[in-house]
């Protein structure tokens, strides 16, 4: 699996999720964002999973949400999903991580509104 980041001009982080993915995954690209200095005071996050072959199980959807725990109050996420099975195990993701800074969408586009309306 490939999760790469990216930071943007408008101060949005983009974190693209490509194939098959595992809880490591998205650990690890969560600790290299921490470590990156270009991304230190960010708070707007944009996950692309549309180009994800498979879903997290809902054991490891659980495992990701104890590990990454609630997002702080001033942070907005916004993922975007390419299916009605991704939608709902993301939405499944939220309400395990009781993060209310998250939002779903079907497209980059509404999701980057949301994310630059909220700053």
């Amino acid at each position: 699996m490939t999760v790469n980041f990216t930071v943007q001009a408008n101060g949005i982080i983009l974190i693209t999720v490509i194939g098959k993915n595992t809880v490591n995954d998205y650990v690890s690209t969560m600790r290299d964002i921490a470590r990156d200095e270009s991304a230190r005071g960010l708070n707007r996050f944009l996950i692309d999973t549309t180009q994800v072959e498979s879903t997290l199980s809902s054991d490891q959807l659980g495992q990701l949400a104890k590990l990454l725990g609630s997002s702080k109050s001033d942070q907005r996420t916004a993922v975007v999903v390419s299916s009605d099975a991704q939608f709902g195990k993301t939405r499944m993701y939220q309400s395990m991580a009781d993060d209310p800074t998250m939002n779903i969408f079907s497209t980059v586009e509404d999701a980057t509104d949301w994310l630059l309306e909220s700053t």
